[in-house]
């Protein structure tokens, strides 16, 4: 049951961005249902990077509760910035 810990920290880490000013301009298209247009996509590819790459990380010894926490933030973050720029390039406009 810890996945769900360093899932919603995952989830998290993909809002953070745009807390503090953002990432860049404003390249919405309203008829594209992908990040940076759908907050939950972004949110679920943040949960699942994050367990993902939490199950690896846990497998070090003395990886205590906070660096686990960053990790996982971390691969929030990076996950759905990652997968939103791939999609991105195979779209055609």
């Amino acid at each position: 049951m810890d996945w769900e810990i360093w899932g919603i920290i995952g989830w998290c880490g993909t809002a953070w961005p745009h807390r503090f000013g953002g990432i860049g301009g404003s390249d919405t298209d309203p008829d594209w249902p992908w990040p940076n247009n759908c907050p939950a996509c972004n949110g679920f590819i943040g949960f699942l990077s994050a367990v993902l790459v939490s199950r690896i990380a846990n497998l070090s010894p003395g990886l205590g509760f906070f660096e686990a926490a960053t990790v996982a933030f971390a691969a929030g973050a990076v996950g759905s910035q990652v997968v939103g720029n791939v999609v991105g390039m195979f779209r055609a406009k």
